[in-house]
């Protein structure tokens, strides 16, 4: 099921999905008040109206594992890892938020996350087994590849709409690639001492970025501004 939490009260509301096989993930549609829950084992989402909670069913590619959301175009992105197939047969569905229509786009091998800025209309995936990341135009869903020669298992996006950076970090090689989404560069930042560094976030206020680091049980921070960093550890 779906537990629906009143921001305001705390109260809870259980959604039961009776078609719902390994829900993994879940993305906020602000500009339709619909949620979009990705069931792996089903190929599927499940697609939630805020206001009366009913469900209604978009099909997917296989093996679904990230989704996003533009609420300015409304659209939203589902990675579809296909990892149990051979390269490169993983895939982004576009959903159209209004009517639910899909349209596919193919990305790299192992496509694990995904990111989008709202700005520029740009969505980033992280390909993981083809360590690249693809970038889809949202307005013609055409694809540019870009390559970190420093990077190793890209595994996670995070996307600065203020600065126009997008922050991608390498599992296995204690970085992160930082793209200039004006011109597609990239800037490797190295994360001494860290291992397995695996999510990220964006204070795009204050322009710092928080990469979380499972292997090294601690927390990087990156200066928007100059890329320097500080490890900071609980």
């Amino acid at each position: 099921n779906v537990t629906a939490i009143d921001g305001g009260s705390d109260e809870r509301t259980n959604i039961t999905d009776h078609r719902a096989n390994y829900s993994v993930a879940a993305v906020v549609d602000q500009a339709t008040n619909k949620i979009y829950a990705l069931n792996e084992f089903n190929d599927s989402v499940s697609v939630i109206d805020g206001l009366t909670n009913k469900i209604s069913y978009v099909a997917v590619g296989y093996e679904p594992w990230a989704i996003a959301a533009n609420p300015v175009s409304d659209k939203i992105y589902v990675v579809n890892t296909q990892k149990s197939m051979p390269p490169p047969y993983a895939t982004v569905t576009v959903i159209d938020g209004r009517t639910h229509k899909t349209k596919v786009v193919q990305v790299g091998s192992i496509a694990v996350a995904v990111g989008v800025n709202p700005v520029t209309d740009k969505i980033y995936i992280a390909n993981v087994n083809s360590n690249n990341i693809t970038i889809i135009d949202g307005a013609t869903n055409q694809t540019t590849t870009i390559n970190d020669p420093k990077g190793s298992s890209p595994i996670y996006v995070a996307a600065n709409p203020a600065t126009n950076r997008i922050y991608v970090p390498n599992l296995n090689n204690h970085s992160v690639t930082v793209i200039n989404g004006a011109n597609n560069s990239v800037t490797n930042v190295d994360l001494p001492g860290a291992t397995y560094p695996m999510f990220a976030a964006v204070n795009s206020v204050t322009n710092k970025i928080y990469v979380a680091c499972p292997g090294s049980n601690n927390v990087y921070v990156i200066d928007g501004n100059t890329n320097a960093v500080t490890a900071v550890s609980d």
